[in-house]
């Protein structure tokens, strides 16, 4: 008999590992869980009167906001993302980098070189720039940066 309650135990172990397994999909699907609202964001990014390119927009949800940070590509000025792959609505706070690696770096260079970040910080690691999404409105942005700050 005691072999025979060792299968048992471990069915019931198989089944209790299967049936956690199971509720942990059914929670990462979606169930039970509030989508958050995306909405479509654009446009224009200057620095000191010319159009930024090989950029980088980041938009965060303010602290006790939900949300996850989101990113675009700003080229030849111009950003947009689209409401899949927007921000949440509320208040957001934007992050404007460049991409610093060479455009073409000399042949058989082991790496990439970097050049300097040309955008000031209080518009990317200690960004003074906030916007605020709504559901029903343009939620077109642009922003003139300057590189002294005045």
């Amino acid at each position: 008999m005691p072999p025979l309650k060792r299968a048992n135990s471990y069915r019931n172990d198989s089944c209790f590992v299967l049936s956690l397994l199971f509720f942990t999909f059914l929670s990462g699907c979606g169930f039970g869980t509030k989508k958050l609202q995306t909405i479509e964001v654009s446009g224009l990014v200057t620095l000191d009167g010319k159009r930024l390119d090989r950029a980088l927009i980041f938009f965060d949800p303010i602290t006790g906001k939900s949300g996850p940070r989101v990113s675009g590509l700003i080229r030849n000025g111009e950003y947009f993302l689209e409401p899949d792959t927007g921000p949440v609505v509320g208040s957001l706070r934007v992050a404007i980098v460049s991409e610093t690696a060479d455009e073409t770096p000399a042949p058989n260079e082991p790496a990439k070189r970097y050049a300097a970040e040309k955008i000031p910080k209080h518009y990317n690691s200690q960004s003074i720039l906030v916007v605020e999404t709504t559901l029903d409105g343009s939620n077109h942005f642009d922003f003139n940066l300057r590189s002294q700050r005045q």
